[in-house]
């Protein structure tokens, strides 16, 4: 939080005084079922209502909150509230009317009175609600990932330090105090036919970065894995991906850099993109940043372009169309720590957090809804839900790894 004062709503708008009576309600879980769907249906209106209803709720924030509520005057506040409100009920809108008069003058004040109250009954953190009650939480993805060198061994690389890896031929691997292995190859490079290979994979509830021996950076999302050579000689420079990485390619006109993922090829001479080739996903995203890449060898994007590839079973072989002005927040909010859902479905928001949080997923129901969120990726599962949750009408239980999906 800054040093500014909290925002309230505008005191001269009816709904917002609803609004902040539902939201205090909701802090302290006084919420009726109509009240409850009442919140819902105004924090789906929009990713802003969305973003506001996160900020009042946190917890830094609720602590800003009561440092306000104490430079308060009550008495004052109330009487300047309450002149600015028609008090003649028959008068109001059928949507006001369904609050006590009094209630709206007083809303905006109960965000100031509730607080205090919450902090007298609660721990500061996020309200769980009750189907969390009493279970276990699921921490999120960390740094975590497995290095199959060229002999076969394998390295588990969240239980190391920053140290040297055992030397790949000419090339020199270091792991990094930051999720990150690195290839430094300061001696001759290998004649062709000779390169060893090194496979980088991150379990569900992992990811990692390497740096390549040209300098190239990718990330790996969870569930995915990076085959690639120590050293890479000849004209091209080849590797292979399973799942989602973020590729910053090191320039090379000579050496074009070439991806292999799921049987289609993405070429580039030095750009910045992404893959997403979950093998979970009906279709294969390649979404370029910068520069440009060739799809199979046949169409070429340019910044903000994506292409969908969909496997014809029948005919054994791709489909790709290419979309215009991609939605960039969307398609890379992972590689910058973060969900954001804009009109997605559950069912492909839950396979998401199943691959982040290595959660089984388990339907009880399968309620057909879109919703609209952005969570930072270090939140524990129990608050992402409970977020995904309260503004929709679908609900969840955990029970160790697993989550239930129910109405």
């Amino acid at each position: 939080m800054n040093d500014q004062e909290p925002i309230l709503p505008d005191p001269q708008n009816e709904k917002a005084f609803r609004i902040a009576y539902l939201v205090a309600a909701f802090i302290k879980e006084d919420l009726t079922e109509e009240e409850r769907d009442e919140l819902d249906d105004w924090v789906c209106e929009s990713m802003e209502n969305q973003r506001m209803f996160e900020k009042w709720i946190d917890p830094d924030n609720l602590e800003e909150w009561k440092k306000y509520r104490d430079r308060l005057n009550l008495d004052e506040k109330y009487e300047q509230l309450k002149g600015r409100i028609n008090f003649n009920e028959r008068k109001q809108p059928s949507k006001i009317r369904k609050m006590a008069p009094w209630l709206a003058a007083a809303a905006v004040l109960l965000l100031a009175v509730a607080i205090p109250l919450f902090y007298k009954t609660k721990t500061v953190d996020y309200p769980v609600i009750k189907s969390f009650a009493g279970v276990s939480d699921i921490a999120p993805a960390a740094n975590r990932a497995t290095l199959t060198l060229a002999d076969n061994s394998v390295i588990v690389l969240d239980s190391l330090g920053k140290q040297s890896i055992p030397r790949q031929g000419n090339t020199e691997v270091m792991k990094q105090d930051s999720g990150m292995i690195a290839y430094y190859m300061p001696g001759s490079i290998p004649a062709p036919g000779t390169v060893e290979y090194n496979t980088l994979a991150t379990p569900a509830g992992g990811k990692f970065k390497v740096m390549l021996p040209d300098g190239s950076l990718v990330w790996l999302n969870a569930l995915s894995s990076l085959k690639y050579p120590v050293a890479f000689t000849g004209n091209e420079r080849r590797v292979e991906l399973i799942g989602e990485g973020y590729f910053e390619v090191a320039k090379d006109a000579a050496h074009p850099f070439i991806v292999r993922a799921d049987n289609n090829n993405v070429r580039v001479l030095g750009t910045h993109f992404n893959i997403n080739a979950y093998s979970d996903e009906s279709i294969m995203k390649v979404t370029l940043v910068e520069g440009s890449v060739k799809v199979n060898d046949s169409k070429t994007l340019v910044p903000g372009q994506q292409a969908q590839l969909h496997l014809d079973t029948l005919r054994g072989s791709w489909n790709m169309a290419v979309y215009d002005n991609t939605d960039m927040e969307t398609e890379l909010a992972w590689q910058k720590g973060m969900f954001v859902f804009k009109g997605t479905a559950l069912e492909d928001i839950m396979r998401q957090v199943a691959r982040w949080y290595d959660a089984e997923i388990d339907y009880e129901s399968r309620p057909a809804i879109h919703l609209n969120a952005e969570i930072n990726r270090n939140t524990p599962v129990s608050k992402l839900l409970h977020l995904l949750e309260g503004p929709n009408r679908v609900h969840f239980k955990i029970e160790n790894k697993k989550i239930t999906v129910m109405k």
